[in-house]
């Protein structure tokens, strides 16, 4: 069990039930490139995501920290 996720290259059906478990849980997720995650392209995504959002935010930030982009 982890309460932070981060994915690279995953395929629709790799993220399809997860993520609709954690919006209705409440969290959130988005692209490494700082996008909805359902906005464009939906076939092969990077995700980060927590059900947390004190902990999105901070993941976000640390992964900023190395160069990555979310927002």
């Amino acid at each position: 069990r982890f309460d932070l996720y981060l994915h690279g290259g995953q395929k629709l059906w790799d993220y399809a039930a997860g993520s609709l478990i954690l919006k209705e849980a409440g969290g959130s997720m988005c692209t490494l490139n700082r996008d909805d995650f359902w906005a464009g392209r939906l076939w092969q995504r990077s995700v980060i995501a927590a059900l947390d959002p004190d902990l999105f935010v901070a993941w976000k930030a640390w992964l900023r920290a190395f160069h990555c982009r979310p927002d």
